[in-house]
């Protein structure tokens, strides 16, 4: 770890679990409990599909403190479930496909105490990294909405999204993962339960820049 640089991100490993697990109430408290992930759901990641799992570390007295993490697994970009959960194997990943030709990004925790200090770029980077070590087609991602909530009450959510898009509009989520080289392939209604926006998502696509079509 740099002395110029605080954090580090590196690969999961399971004695990060209990904090990892603590804190997704934290960085998620409208999601409902079993949406969330546990130790026993960070350790079955780490077992399943290791090289896709990150976690910040910040140097602080001496010690590693764990600040955000990011979960991962290989899939097929095709038709999607009624619901993310199922697609992910209700939290454990067991649907990872070793011969997936896509990365799927389904989580980014950061705590709140340590957001806008650039740890979503970095996991963006090193999941595009992996996607091009791979040699994967690119990654696709279910992306929450947070900041919908302050206008829902005046501006439908399609509307919402293409403002953020054109960069009218800052949402806390989107605009990171549009800064980072996704763009919004569609909207998902009711893949996910989340009361900002009325259980409304985007979904993501970033292509590998270094695969070439034959």
């Amino acid at each position: 770890m740099s002395t110029d640089d605080p954090f580090a991100i590196v690969n999961t490993r399971e004695a990060y679990a209990d904090a990892l697990a603590a804190f997704q109430h934290v960085c998620y408290p409208t999601l409902p409990e079993s949406d969330l992930f546990t130790a026993e759901d960070y350790c079955s990641h780490v077992r399943i599909f290791p090289d896709g799992q990150f976690t910040a570390l910040l140097r602080s007295e001496g010690e590693d403190k764990i600040v955000a993490a990011t979960t991962t697994m290989r899939a097929d970009f095709g038709e999607l479930p009624a619901h993310f959960m199922d697609f992910i194997g209700h939290n454990t990943i067991s649907t990872h496909k070793p011969d997936g030709a896509w990365l799927y990004g389904i989580d980014m925790s950061v705590h709140p105490a340590y957001r806008r200090l650039g740890l979503s770029r970095r996991f963006y980077d090193a999941r595009a990294a992996l996607v091009r070590r791979l040699k994967l087609r690119g990654e696709f991602v279910a992306g929450l909405l947070p900041g919908y909530e302050r206008v829902r009450t005046h501006l439908r959510v399609e509307d919402y999204v293409a403002h953020v898009v054109a960069g009218k509009i800052t949402d806390p989520t989107l605009t990171p993962q549009l800064r980072s080289g996704f763009r919004v392939e569609r909207l998902l209604y009711g893949y996910v339960v989340d009361p900002r926006s009325d259980d409304v998502c985007t979904l993501l696509v970033r292509e590998n820049p270094d695969l070439v079509e034959a």
